[in-house]
């Protein structure tokens, strides 16, 4: 990998005063340094620089070698002429103390950190590899296949970095690397912390950090904010994974902002071939209103792997017949959730797959916590199938009743029918009148309860 400076059009814009980010890796030749910075040869800490290879407003990045074990880092400088910006320092200093509170393999390591000609530094993991970025537009669009263990792995760093209260902001492309068969997230440069431990000051309200192209509308409009703006970014990289352009883009990036803020997220169907229930899965993490966005990362991951299943499962082929559904969803809702409230969830899962197949309902997606099971309407009346669902659904959920976990159970009318493309390679309106396999469409995965789609609801009304 050559660490560089990236300057594309998804690149990272600060929206206040002394703010910047720093990518580590990157392909274009770095910009000449500012100042006289690190000269090859040179040892920093016990490390000796070998060359520069990156740096932005913030900070210069050398590529450098352990001198004892030669083992090769990544050497991020602070620029001289920022040196006496407070706040500037504080957010360089703060990175290093996330970046040592996120142990994990999906993340990229701090190895140390000190200072150098009165310059503070930070010595990191290198990466032996490409970013998603460089992979993407040297391959163009992943196979499903080759994505889903990306967003597994991006899933896994998110999730552990939100359970102690730290929020990447910045999830990109060009900020994920691959090395093999590993997948590191790095750059958590802009990132807020949300356990209230009196520094949230650095981001002033009205101060907007992040990328245009990933960024949440609540993020754009530099409101509150809180883990689900990563999970809003991460389906934007699924997104641009399975099709090779992201969402939304514009001629500049305000332009990108009022796409991101206005118009509602396009099924990733659209614009290659990917089943649409994946897309379907997609657009819900992309949703406009955080509430409507999976609960977690992971919570993503697991309804992506239910509509892959769906789509799959050769008993629910896609013949327009008239169906009922009842969508699954459960899981703890915090870290305090113990061993009876989660054996509970078992039980409740387990009980509701005997019953849901005595009431002539399918199970055609399992992805562990989260279960989609149809029954086609054939001789039965659609009130009678809701009516099952509903006593299903219900005794499930006085099955668990614990405030510790997750369960969301959601009823819903449609038919067993798949969007095909248009000619030109559009969606038709199926995706938009919410098929059984358009998740997005009508799933809840966001609170504890039994809820019934307007779809289901009429159907009941005209009984």
């Amino acid at each position: 990998m050559t660490v560089g400076e990236s300057n594309g059009p998804g690149d990272l814009l600060v929206y206040g005063p002394d703010l910047d980010a720093t990518p580590l890796v990157g392909t274009r030749p770095p910009r000449a340094a500012r100042g006289s910075g690190l000269a090859p040869g040179r040892e920093v800490g016990g490390y000796v620089v070998e060359a520069r290879r990156g740096g932005g407003g913030f900070a210069t990045v050398y590529r450098a070698r352990d001198a004892r074990t030669g083992q090769r880092v990544a050497l991020k400088l602070l620029h001289e002429h920022l040196v006496h910006t407070p706040s500037v320092l504080r957010r360089f200093r703060r990175e290093s103390e996330l970046i040592a509170r996120l142990a994990h393999r999906n993340i990229v390591r701090l190895l140390g950190h000190g200072e150098v000609d009165e310059l503070p530094y930070l010595v990191m993991e290198w990466v032996d590899g490409a970013t998603l970025a460089e992979r993407l537009a040297e391959r163009g669009p992943l196979p499903l296949d080759e994505a889903m263990p990306i967003v597994e792995a991006l899933a896994e760093a998110l999730d552990a970095a939100h359970a102690i209260g730290i929020v990447h902001r910045d999830l990109k492309a060009s900020n994920v690397a691959l090395a093999g068969d590993a997948v590191k997230l790095f750059d958590f440069g802009i990132a807020k912390l949300l356990d209230g431990d009196g520094e949230a000051g650095i981001t002033t309200a009205g101060t907007r950090l992040g990328t245009p192209h990933y960024m949440a509308p609540e993020q754009i409009r530099g409101g509150a904010i809180d883990h689900r703006v990563d999970v809003y970014a991460l389906g934007v990289v699924m997104f641009e994974m399975l099709t090779g352009r992201t969402p939304f883009d514009g001629p500049d990036p305000l332009e990108v902002e009022e796409r991101q803020l206005g118009e509602a997220p396009p099924c990733a169907s659209r614009f290659a071939a990917v089943a649409p229930a994946i897309g379907g899965a997609i657009q819900r993490a992309m949703a406009k209103d955080p509430a409507r966005r999976p609960a977690s990362a992971k919570a993503l991951v697991a309804e992506l792997h239910a509509a892959r299943a769906g789509v799959a499962g050769p008993e629910a082929a896609a013949d327009g017949t008239p169906a009922v559904a009842l969508y699954v969803h459960g899981g703890p809702r915090n870290e305090l959730a113990g061993d009876d409230a989660l054996d509970r969830l078992d039980r409740a899962l387990a009980a509701l797959r005997r019953g849901a197949a005595a009431a002539g309902f399918e199970l055609v997606a399992d992805a562990r916590s989260s279960l989609l099971f149809v029954a086609r309407a054939g001789g039965a009346a659609l009130p009678a199938l809701i009516g099952r669902a509903e006593r299903l659904a219900r005794e499930a959920i006085a099955a668990v009743a614990h405030p510790d976990v997750l369960f969301a159970l959601t009823i819903h009318a449609a038919e067993l029918a798949a969007p095909g493309p248009h000619p030109g390679g559009a969606a038709t309106g199926a995706a938009a009148r919410g098929t059984v396999f358009d998740l997005a469409g009508w799933t809840r995965t966001d609170a504890s309860g039994v809820f019934v789609t307007h779809a289901a609801r009429a159907h009941l009304r005209l009984d």
